[in-house]
């Protein structure tokens, strides 16, 4: 594993962008092939930007919880902060799925206008759970589908508070950046992955509302024309690529299948591929490691993360 290693400590610029020859730009035929939507921008976002960003650094000094950390590969980098949920406890971090709204958590009330803002978009006696999503300097959640432990889950909207383009979400083929600003419906049903290489964290409002909501039914007022989204592109996979990880294989044990696949999701940023090919690859090495129980623990991770 020590050749694909060496590839992932190259793989940022001071910029937080992924190296090998990439480069952000607009893609509009990505854009129509992923199911990401941005729906459009907060009208007066950089009046409201100054008293949003002290709000959140107000909040993430009160508390975070780590709920899903096994998603992020280490715990503290990609937390979230309950503003309302199915209790009202600040405490509880997950999701559920239950009749009626969400309820305000204390943290709510010590941030008005994070919470006048969700307000102004969104029905809020249709939200299940409104949280504050952030992602630590360097934070990654690998490829996954959300909702898998539920009977039907939830429609997820984002709103980014604050972001940069070092912050990137990524489904299927592609890797793409949510702009400052934005309302985003984010499908979280297909394999997908998010990652900040910025110092700063990166922080959105989540919002889930009930699988199958009609978008007209759970948004409030105008908001302002989207931006096109800006996507990353990469170079293929360079050659050899499956003849190094069948050799790496040989260094692969039931105990460092985990660490193995939080390095392949780092090397799927780098090259063009389908983002749920890191199951592919991992196998491939597991096939070739000398530990038979390799291959079963390669088994278990793709059943929890993609239920397949």
């Amino acid at each position: 594993m020590a050749l694909i290693r060496n590839n992932f400590t190259r793989m940022k610029n001071p910029a937080g962008t992924p190296v090998f020859n990439t480069h952000w730009g607009e893609n509009p035929d990505a854009e129509q092939s992923i199911e990401t939507r941005a729906l459009g921008r907060v009208k007066d976002f950089a009046d409201r930007k100054g008293a949003l960003h002290e709000e959140v650094a107000r909040a993430l000094d009160v508390g975070f919880d780590n709920a899903y950390a096994e998603y992020a590969g280490a715990s503290g980098v990609w937390n979230s902060v309950a503003l309302m949920n199915k209790d009202g406890d600040a405490a509880n971090g997950l999701s559920f799925e239950y009749e009626g709204c969400a309820k305000p958590t204390a943290i709510a009330e010590m941030v008005p206008e994070i919470m006048k803002l969700v307000a102004t978009i969104f029905v809020l006696g249709k939200c299940k759970s409104v949280r504050l999503f952030v992602a630590r300097a360097g934070g990654q959640i690998v490829v996954h589908r959300d909702y898998l432990e539920f009977d039907r889950g939830f429609d997820r909207y984002h709103i980014t508070l604050v972001t940069s383009l070092g912050a990137f979400n990524g489904e299927g083929d592609h890797l793409f950046h949510l702009a400052e600003g934005g309302i985003f419906l984010v499908e979280g049903r297909v394999p997908h992955i998010g990652v900040n290489f910025n110092e700063a964290p990166r922080v959105h409002v989540g919002v889930d509302t009930a699988a199958g909501t009609p978008v007209e039914d759970v948004l409030v007022g105008p908001v302002a024309d989207p931006d096109p989204l800006e996507f990353l592109h990469r170079p293929p996979l360079p050659a050899g690529f499956y003849e190094t990880l069948a050799e790496a294989g040989a260094s692969v044990t039931a105990v460092s299948v985990q660490e193995a696949f939080y390095l392949l999701n780092k090397t799927a940023l780098c090259y063009q591929c389908n983002l749920a090919d890191v199951y592919d690859w991992l196998d491939i090495m597991c096939q070739h490691s000398p530990d038979p129980l390799a291959v079963d623990e390669a088994n278990t991770l793709r059943r929890k993360m993609i239920g397949a």
